[in-house]
């Protein structure tokens, strides 16, 4: 596994790694994919030839985007975190539903779509377990239809492992229109545009460089800020919103628009009866 290597056997898949080999790399060393590009990206800031910094670019260039989305509109939403006692069922329903009346049926999801088990639980094993459990069959039941949601998972995804509990495993088994794309960041294309969604893990996984990213969109902050072309999003629940003392703190989503020269980006509060646009900020493509 990727966390018993050394820094020395990292430089030698690096040396050793293209673009025709990359799959067997994956699995001979039983990495992900953002794993081994992180591994590439890693080499790329010690002393090597141009030669090998030129072939590990072109790799990170051809592998970082995941998937090529045909939509020109896709919803965002972050941080819904079922299972907690601020979580809102009616503001992930009116986000959707604000999709839907918009044409959109793509959406992303920035990750803590669960809570996990509380901290108050981490030392008796059955009440964690049931913990995670019960979140499980309510998003099977409540959780939107009629959409493809792709998932990023965050820290709180995290608590799952801790006992025992595999979301890659057991998210398709209970529904099959959300798909789980990454851990902590998946970069994917959106016209000629690569995106990266990310959510910090508080873990020291590798996961893909931003390299050629037109714009990144976060989870985890629980509020809406932007920084040059990082944009938080904010959370779709009540979790949190307190303890911001930066950006704008309500809850809300995001609509992103490609209108072929720029990237559109809006976000919305659900604060009062009906969705109201809070912001908005454009990104001109890359050519």
């Amino acid at each position: 596994m990727v966390e018993k290597m050394d820094k020395s056997q990292y430089l030698q898949i690096a040396k050793k790694i293209n673009l025709a080999n990359f799959d067997d790399f994956m699995d001979h060393y039983h990495l992900t994919q953002g794993q081994l590009l992180g591994i590439i990206d890693s080499a790329l800031h010690t002393n090597i030839s141009l030669l090998q910094a030129t072939s590990l670019k072109k790799i990170l260039q051809k592998k970082q985007s995941l998937f090529q989305l045909t939509d020109t509109k896709v919803g965002i939403v972050s941080d819904i975190h079922i299972g907690h006692s601020q979580m809102n069922w009616d503001y992930v329903y009116r986000a959707y539903d604000f999709f839907a009346e918009n044409d959109i049926f793509t959406v992303f999801n920035l990750g803590d779509l669960f809570h996990g088990f509380y901290y108050k639980s981490k030392n008796n094993p059955n009440r964690s377990v049931f913990e995670c459990y019960s979140q499980l069959v309510d998003f099977e039941t409540h959780y939107p239809a009629g959409f493809t949601t792709f998932l990023i998972h965050g820290n709180h995804e995290k608590r799952f492992e801790e006992v025992g509990m595999d979301l890659w495993e057991h998210i398709p088994a209970r529904r099959d229109d959300v798909f789980s794309i990454g851990e902590g960041r998946c970069c994917v294309t959106l016209g000629k545009s690569i995106l990266s969604l990310n959510h910090p893990t508080l873990t020291k996984d590798f996961i893909p460089p931003d390299n050629n990213v037109l714009l990144s969109l976060t989870g985890h902050g629980h509020a809406f800020y932007k920084n040059k072309n990082h944009l938080s999003v904010t959370t779709c629940s009540d979790f949190a919103l307190e303890k911001n003392s930066y950006g704008l703190a309500v809850p809300g989503f995001a609509i992103l628009e490609d209108n072929g020269k720029q990237l559109n980006f809006k976000g919305y509060s659900l604060e009062e009866k009906e969705p109201r646009e809070v912001l908005q900020y454009s990104f001109v493509k890359k050519r």
